[in-house]
């Protein structure tokens, strides 16, 4: 017969170490119309390989590139407060 009772205590050593995250960004201004924007990041996991498991995934560190556009149709003005 199999053992049901709770089990009261385990230890399961996750190992896990500290991180970074890393983010970088710059701007352009292609002319009085468009502004050109791009980014980069990365991100550290703080998971061993060896300590990965199903209920929580971290599936190692991660690189993310980013690139966006601005188009000024109409210019706004604000008056002084």
């Amino acid at each position: 017969m199999k053992n049901l009772e709770p089990i009261t205590e385990y230890v399961m050593p996750l190992n896990y170490k500290d991180q970074f995250q890393l983010s970088l960004g710059a701007e352009y201004f292609v002319n009085e119309d468009w502004i050109v924007r791009g980014g980069y990041s990365f991100d550290q996991s703080a998971v061993p390989d060896e300590t990965v498991k199903p209920f929580l995934p971290d599936y190692g560190s991660r690189h993310g590139l980013n690139a966006g556009v601005s188009l000024l149709l109409e210019r706004w003005n604000f008056p002084d407060v």
